[in-house]
């Protein structure tokens, strides 16, 4: 196994064991509360043009400012594995959406992560640009 899968493995397993639970309490808590704009729930999946992986998402949508906002991802590969991380977009209105950046510096093995998308009140789309890998996120509004 390389060093970076397993550096990977290290930090679901800590993160399962340590804070996860608070996610998945915040989106339980979520659930029938009308969504003003991007704001709240958000589901679908993830996947990396450079390996192929793919994996479950969910996101809750919290507006932290006039053109910010915070996300709250959560993100899953393999069967058991996940890791939830907060992410400051900063926003721009186009049309009947908002397009948005955002910057998260994941540390050590993962490095500098860069998200550019777009939403609207029912489609979450974003792309995410690494040192070591790209891909897409694709979500909607829970059912």
């Amino acid at each position: 196994m390389n060093r970076r899968f397993i550096a990977a493995m290290v930090l679901a397993l800590a993160c399962a064991c340590a804070g996860c639970g608070k996610f998945e309490s915040n989106w339980r808590a979520l659930e029938g509360v009308e969504t003003d704009g991007i704001t709240g729930r958000w589901v679908g999946r993830w996947e990396s043009k450079t390996s192929g992986h793919t994996g479950d998402l969910k996101a809750i949508v919290t507006r932290t400012g006039e053109r910010s906002y915070e996300t709250w991802y959560k993100a899953t590969w393999g069967k058991a594995l996940s890791n939830d991380y907060r992410v400051i977009m900063l926003t721009e209105p186009d049309r009947d959406k908002l397009r948005f950046t955002g910057t998260k510096d994941m540390g050590g093995v993962f490095g500098v992560f860069q998200y550019r998308g777009w939403a609207s009140e029912d489609v979450y789309y974003s792309t995410y640009t690494s040192n070591d890998d790209q891909g897409t996120f694709h979500m909607t509004r829970p059912k």
